[in-house]
């Protein structure tokens, strides 16, 4: 065999994986999650759906859901001086994500005010298209999101406007 040569294992043919999934429309690409989203009464929002579904179907979001999985939190218990802390340190692209979930509402939709008939579905297809980029992230939005009816019913009165 001569240098420059390359060998081609019969072991090393990858044939029974799926391609990279990148650069698609997680929402329109999902027959099923357009269907439910028209019947179950959040139509309107299709259009939003399809925007975040571009979005976070590119490369480069794929790319933030891989980084914040394989970088965990870190947790710092003190400072160089010895000072406690107690400090959790994430990812950039954690945050990232964090703040494309509060961007696109995922965190409040049903309980703002120019809420519509069909949100809590409108919510549930945006949660989906998160969760096919990462899912971690998902569950402090959920308590977030979760939280807000009994936080709004415990408020005093003039911090409910």
């Amino acid at each position: 065999m001569m240098e420059g040569d390359t060998v081609h294992w019969q072991t090393h043919t990858v044939f029974n994986q799926p391609i990279p999934l990148n650069n698609s429309n997680l929402y329109l690409s999902d027959g099923a999650l357009c269907e439910a989203v028209t019947r179950e009464g959040a139509g309107w929002d299709s259009d939003f759906l399809a925007s975040i579904g571009q979005q976070l179907g590119t490369a480069e979001s794929l790319e933030l859901g891989r980084l914040a999985n394989v970088n965990p939190p870190e947790l710092l218990r003190y400072d160089a001086q010895g000072r406690r802390l107690d400090d959790v340190r994430f990812h950039p692209a954690w945050h990232l994500l964090m703040q494309a979930l509060c961007t696109n509402r995922v965190h409040n939709l049903a309980w703002e005010e120019d809420a519509r008939s069909g949100a809590f579905v409108a919510r549930a297809a945006r949660f989906m298209l998160h969760a096919q980029v990462e899912a971690g992230s998902l569950c402090p939005i959920t308590m977030t999101f979760a939280a807000t009816p009994l936080l709004l019913q415990m408020l005093p009165a003039p911090f409910q406007d």
